[in-house]
């Protein structure tokens, strides 16, 4: 099986947030125009990096509940670990040989 990751629940970036908040700004408060380099200027990155901020966050749930599901289930994910595999050396007309097994020296 081939583990998948879930697709993001909202992939917005800070640039497109803090754009569509300057675009509908107007509809919910439209007296509100601050003047450049201004504190209420700098409201609308503020609230675009913490959006930001929240809706990784959200992406970040279907996952915890993946792996919630297989907890509830009884299975716990283990951490991977190499593989190993018996090796054995077969010498056929070698008089350094003894046995199958050549000397480590």
């Amino acid at each position: 099986m081939i583990p998948r990751s879930a697709p993001p629940i909202d992939s917005r970036d800070v640039e497109t947030l803090l754009n569509q908040f300057l675009e509908r700004h107007l509809g919910y408060v439209p007296e509100w125009h601050p003047e450049p380099k201004t504190a209420g200027a700098a409201v609308g990155p503020i609230f675009a990096r913490m959006l930001s901020t929240i809706l990784g966050r959200l992406n970040q749930v279907p996952a915890k509940n993946k792996l919630a599901l297989l907890d509830f289930l009884g299975l716990r994910v283990e951490p991977a670990q190499p593989s190993r595999a018996p090796i054995a050396r077969i010498c056929r007309e070698r008089p350094s040989c003894s046995h199958g097994r050549s000397d480590p020296g």
